[in-house]
């Protein structure tokens, strides 16, 4: 057998034995209207069959609840040894009757008894129509309308399925409407239910990726903002390094003027550079460029002067080329 076949046996076991039992509601029933079982409270049967009341044991009339009983022939069988789903229970009787009684299937109902514990059998009962037909009629015209259906066996009353009587005759179809209606009810109660879960999961997912693009985008402009915050930053710290350094810097003629007031008259300069607090000078001293060292540190603007490159004497004259740095002291 299929695994799909197994699966669907399962359901099926499954929703004949928690949903479809009904002998669970009679006895509730019948605790509710007293003890013992319909047979058992003296249960009025007219020459047809039928049970049209229920008398009380101190001989009141029971209130009606919709039940009914056949106490007629029918012959019983046993399908299985162990419980069998619903329809594999109709297979099965179906194969029984054909081969061990002369009747056609056409002519008689099949009617699967629900299991006894504590040793549960599959059995069914086999009813000729034309027997049980006038008594099914009867049983349409009482009201209220008859929601279970007993058949009486050895002196005991065993309820047949609600999924036996809907089958069975029209008598019964109120039964499948109103299951049908209760599970049209849960179906959509079921979908509605979907239907919310799905609008509010769209509503998260579509007010998560709307958060998701505020975000981006608030971040996109953070960035942006902390991009020109450095720029500012950047530009403020050079403006203050060149203001500090404008404060802290020796205005060039003013360099200009000692190197004229301090150097003698016999040396003379052909290159001068000023980076900062640093002056480099380039020139020709007439007689020793040595001297020059002495005078430059005299002076009270410059200080640390020292030769960064040696003197050269220039070929046939009597002077020297020198090459001198010094530091200027701040205003």
């Amino acid at each position: 057998m299929s695994f799909s076949g197994d699966l669907r046996d399962f359901f099926r076991w499954w929703r004949d034995e928690v949903i479809s039992r009904p002998h669970a509601l009679s006895g509730v029933l019948r605790k509710l209207h007293g003890s013992g079982s319909p047979g058992e409270q003296g249960l009025d049967h007219d020459g047809s069959g039928i049970q049209n009341k229920a008398l009380m044991p101190s001989g009141q009339k029971a209130p009606d609840i919709g039940i009914a009983t056949y106490g007629g022939s029918a012959l019983k069988f046993q399908a299985a040894t162990q419980r069998l789903p619903f329809d594999r229970s109709m297979e099965v009787a179906r194969a029984t009757v054909s081969e061990k009684t002369p009747f056609s299937l056409a002519d008689v109902y099949i009617l699967p008894a629900p299991d006894r514990e504590p040793d549960p059998v599959s059995s069914f009962y086999v009813i000729k129509k034309d027997r049980i037909d006038p008594k099914l009629a009867e049983i349409a015209a009482m009201r209220p309308r008859v929601n279970q259906l007993g058949i009486v066996d050895d002196g005991q009353v065993i309820w047949l399925p609600s999924r036996v009587l809907e089958h069975l005759h029209p008598t019964f179809h109120h039964i499948r409407h109103w299951r049908n209606g209760l599970l049209a009810a849960f179906a959509l109660v079921l979908v509605a239910s979907g239907a919310t879960y799905a609008h509010l999961l769209s509503s998260y997912s579509a007010a998560q990726q709307e958060l998701i693009t505020v975000v981006e985008a608030k971040r996109s402009e953070a960035r942006q903002v902390r991009t020109l915050l450095d720029r500012q930053q950047k530009s403020i710290a050079a403006v203050e390094a060149a203001r500090k350094g404008k404060a802290q810097s020796v205005p060039v003629v003013r360099v200009w003027e000692e190197l004229t007031r301090v150097l003698p008259d016999n040396a003379w300069l052909t290159d001068i550079a000023i980076d900062g607090d640093a002056v480099t000078i380039t020139g020709f001293a007439a007689q020793s460029a040595a001297a020059l060292i002495a005078t430059l540190d005299a002076s009270g603007l410059f200080s640390a002067a020292n030769f960064i490159s040696p003197v050269v004497r220039i070929p046939g004259q009597s002077g020297e080329r020198f090459e001198i740095r010094l530091r200027v002291q701040p205003a």
